[in-house]
């Protein structure tokens, strides 16, 4: 919705209530336009933190599509899949897993390189990480980075988000090197592509300057880190300008 993209959450949230009570008195529980108008409505509440009341409402437009739409229609799996990703904002990880896992089945009927089918494959790997499960995330993400290798080009920002997290979840396995290699890679991409105070290129650099030092390249942390104190400093003096 408009309100919420725009970060007017509150406005966001007071005109969908608003039509959630109007198409549930006059409208069949699971009729599309009810269903979708409350779909929208606990999007809004995750986003604005109320996640218990986000959980609520997904678990019951779910219960109603799961109900009346076939088992891969793509709105019983869109609203799945917002489900399972409130499950993990809450911490409830066992049934974001379960339910995610039961989305990538259903989405294995779409090509290989289906952004949806990726998406979910994404998902399900950070919620593997989160429970502990480093191996499954790293086999998972893997298959996800080699897809997008292939389909997506280099500076595509779902590709180098793909990227970065394996990179993470390597150094989490204890392979310093490998995650090195690929968090360089993404540095690169990011500093011929983004603005030096772009928030993607600076988290990168931060995260490459922390396993350079971990890995006692104590030179390589120092260079990338004089680079990250130098766009700060660009960026004071510019406000500083502005006064």
């Amino acid at each position: 919705m408009t309100y919420r993209e725009n970060g007017k959450i509150d406005k966001a949230i007071e005109l969908s209530e608003h039509v959630v009570r109007i198409r549930e008195r006059k409208l069949a529980e699971d009729h599309p336009d009810r269903l979708a108008s409350q779909h929208e409505l606990a999007v809004t509440y995750r986003a604005n933190g109320q996640i218990d009341k986000a959980i609520e409402l997904s678990e019951h437009v779910v219960k109603i599509k799961t109900g009346k739409l076939a088992e891969d229609h793509s709105s019983r799996l869109v609203s799945q899949y917002e489900l399972a990703t409130t499950y993990r904002a809450n911490g409830q990880i066992d049934k974001a897993i379960k339910l995610l896992k039961h989305v990538v089945e259903i989405k294995k009927k779409l090509t290989e390189d289906h952004p949806d089918r990726l998406a979910s494959q994404h998902e399900l790997a950070m919620t593997y990480r989160e429970n502990g499960q480093i191996e499954e995330t790293i086999k998972l993400l893997e298959h996800v980075v080699k897809i997008e290798k292939r389909k997506l080009a280099e500076d595509h920002p779902d590709r180098l988000v793909s990227q970065y997290e394996l990179a993470l979840t390597f150094r989490a396995n204890g392979q310093i090197k490998e995650a090195i290699k690929l968090l360089e890679h993404v540095v690169k991409i990011e500093k011929k592509n983004l603005a030096e105070d772009h928030p993607y290129r600076i988290v990168s650099e931060k995260a490459l300057a922390l396993m350079y030092r971990e890995n006692g390249q104590f030179d390589n942390a120092v260079e990338v880190e004089t680079g990250l104190i130098s766009e700060t400093d660009s960026e004071w003096s510019t406000t500083d300008g502005d006064d």
